[in-house]
């Protein structure tokens, strides 16, 4: 089995001292996670550049992963961050996370990461 763990989830609220830097080496090397997590703050919030590159500056030998908020237009830009990302609302009818998936979307989401 693989742990894949959150850093900083979202929806969370963290004290005023929160070190996401600290909390990703705890993670990795006290917790033993597998690979990695960031996320924004809400389900489809961007996933902040910054929070990426400290996090894989903190635990340069496993796996990251961009836990919500990617979109079509930012795929580019945030995959040079990391190496893989969970996507579920950018692909979805109207970008609405109720809603099911859209194929277009998908296909273009797809086409956006790979380029």
């Amino acid at each position: 089995m693989r742990i894949v763990a959150d850093v900083g989830v979202k929806h969370a609220t963290f004290p005023a001292d929160f070190d996401l830097a600290r909390a990703a080496t705890d993670t990795a090397y006290r917790g033993l996670a597998d690979a990695l997590i960031v996320t924004g703050n809400a389900t489809g919030a961007g996933t902040d550049p910054q929070a990426l590159s400290a996090v894989r500056a903190a635990v340069p030998d496993r796996p990251l992963w961009i836990g919500s908020g990617m979109t079509r237009q930012s795929a580019a830009a945030l995959l040079c961050l990391a190496d893989g990302a969970i996507v579920g609302t950018a692909v979805k009818q109207n970008g609405a996370v109720r809603f099911p998936v859209d194929r277009a979307r998908a296909r273009a989401f797809v086409e956006a990461a790979r380029s």
